[in-house]
């Protein structure tokens, strides 16, 4: 990060623009935290996709 910051580049040039395609709320913070460890531990590209159509 040191050599970016030297040369006044904050991000990579390659990197696209984050989209939300989900989300979901929850009482309590701590069940927030347990789903999105949930959906970190899932190995599985259609799961995902899955869960995005609603599925």
């Amino acid at each position: 990060m040191f050599g970016l910051k030297k040369m006044n580049i904050y991000f990579c040039p390659t990197t696209k623009d984050w989209r939300i395609v989900f989300t979901k709320e929850f009482p309590e913070k701590k069940e927030a935290a347990a789903f999105e460890r949930q959906i970190k531990a899932w190995k599985s590209r259609s799961r995902m996709e899955r869960l995005i159509a609603g599925a």
